[in-house]
């Protein structure tokens, strides 16, 4: 059984200090994003763990979320502030470092530790001094059970030198022994080298593949396709946005075994995710 963690942790410019707590994995804070003029009531770092449990056919990737809530800011929104300000790349590892002590928690207690995917930021390709941070945190925790998102955004760089450099950190990243996911993937145009140039471990097929292929044959091909294509180059293949069980079938039958929706849960509290651990697992 695997649980997947898409932490999207993200940093503001701020104009009053942030407090935290980690009471229940939520941290608050009062920050100001300088550039829109306004006040952001965060109200604990977003994130989704997938965790999969087989049903039926089908391997659920059932998510449990402790979230930013911003207030007047849907998540989208949020995002968009927080890269223009630079809050997100301290909040991706707040998220990371959170993760990391949850998983080395589980394991000191002999409880089953499930994989849980941390978003990436595609500014930590160009950020300084990235890498060493990831390997202190590597020297201090486990990599066990813990994954790293990214999207092909992250390598859609101007300059030839800045895309080498990003393939670089991702496969030093993998080295550290951190699994690599590509989300969104099938979404704009789909850079194929890239699934030569990185050592993906995870493949996430966007949902609006799924939502194409309901009333198009030939876009059900697309999908079988590129499933196989996943399956074939040794990746795990998730599907994202199951909302009905006609989805699910459709999945199946294009040989796609994961996925992740509204279908299965919606997301949880952390406490309400382990005692679903506790009953599945």
């Amino acid at each position: 059984m695997i649980r997947r963690f898409t932490a999207e942790l993200s940093e503001v410019s701020w104009a009053k200090a942030c407090a935290s707590h980690a009471s229940a994995g939520h941290v608050f804070c009062l920050a100001q994003a300088k550039d829109e003029g306004i006040l952001i009531e965060a109200v604990h770092h977003q994130k989704e763990v997938q965790e999969y449990v087989r049903v039926g056919d089908m391997n659920v990737h059932v998510p449990i979320h402790a979230g930013i809530a911003a207030v007047g800011f849907p998540p989208e929104e949020r995002r968009k502030i927080f890269e223009r300000n630079g809050f997100i790349t301290k909040l991706d590892f707040y998220n990371l470092v959170h993760v990391m002590k949850l998983q080395q928690g589980r394991h000191a207690q002999g409880l089953p530790v499930v994989p849980i995917s941390v978003n990436q930021s595609r500014f930590h390709m160009q950020e300084k001094g990235y890498l060493q941070r990831m390997k202190e945190l590597v020297g201090i925790y486990s990599t066990d059970g813990v994954e790293l998102e990214l999207t092909e955004t992250a390598f859609d760089l101007a300059g030839r030198e800045q895309r080498e450099n990003a393939l670089a950190v991702v496969t030093e990243l993998k080295r550290l022994g951190f699994r690599i996911d590509m989300d969104d993937f099938g979404t704009g145009y789909s850079d194929m080298t890239l699934l030569d140039a990185l050592p993906l471990d995870v493949m996430k097929l966007d949902r609006s593949l799924l939502l194409a292929s309901e009333n198009s044959g030939r876009m059900r091909s697309v999908l079988a396709r590129m499933t196989d294509l996943g399956h074939a180059l040794g990746m795990t293949v998730i599907c994202e946005g199951i909302e009905t069980e006609e989805q699910e079938q459709m999945l199946i039958d294009c040989g796609c075994e994961h996925g992740q929706g509204y279908l299965y849960g919606k997301p949880m509290p952390q406490e309400e995710f382990e005692a679903f651990l506790a009953a599945h697992l």
